[in-house]
């Protein structure tokens, strides 16, 4: 992912995707640069305990929440708080000023579950989604389930990541999603986990 100008992560649930992308904006990104993650609300206490867990330093920047209160939404991202996590209505709702507070500094987007894009322009949190992403230095896409209802589901979620390079116009003509995005997405299996076998309880 560190090689790519954008990327995909695909692994399974469990495998450290929330991890990995911090680890990746670190070394990816200028220090001064901003990272805004999009996710649902149930995602929100992984990313904003993640650099806890990542870094020693107390004074390591957490990432604060963006939910609820619109005014105070738009007051934080007027800020300039180089780490915010806002969950995709409320992105829905102040689309201009994310976009605005991504080309204010060299900025990472990531949509986690990103399948939640994957009707792209035919639904409001996908269009927001393609608009903003080109305003972002880096983009990236995570989720354990790229194509929940069929091959077509991932072709908007490569319109975000890679757009104006026909990735996803190709999937939706037929391509098969691995061969179209092949070197550009990374996937940690069930099997690579090695994870011992569950012990079930009654």
């Amino acid at each position: 992912l560190a090689a790519m100008s954008h990327g995909a992560n695909f692994s399974v649930p469990g495998a450290g995707k929330t991890t990995v992308t911090l680890a990746l904006n670190t070394v990816a990104m200028e220090p001064d640069s901003r990272m805004l993650v999009v996710a649902p609300k149930s995602a929100f206490q992984s990313w904003e305990g993640v650099v806890a867990e990542c870094f020693d330093d107390a004074a390591a920047i957490p990432f604060l929440r963006l939910a609820e209160d619109r005014q105070e939404v738009v007051r934080l991202l007027r800020s300039g708080h180089p780490r915010l996590v806002v969950n995709y209505e409320m992105m829905v709702s102040v689309s201009t000023d994310i976009r605005r507070y991504l080309t204010g500094a060299p900025s990472h987007l990531v949509m986690d579950e990103s399948h939640r894009i994957k009707a792209g322009a035919r639904s409001q949190r996908g269009e927001v989604a393609l608009t903003i992403g080109t305003a972002a230095t880096r983009r990236d896409i995570l989720s354990g389930t790229p194509m929940p209802q069929g091959s077509g589901d991932i072709a908007a979620q490569a319109d975000f990541v890679w757009p104006g390079e026909g990735i996803g116009r190709a999937i939706r003509n037929g391509v098969a999603p691995g061969k179209a995005l092949s070197g550009r997405f990374v996937r940690t299996t069930k099997s690579q986990l090695d994870l011992p076998p569950r012990t079930e309880e009654f």
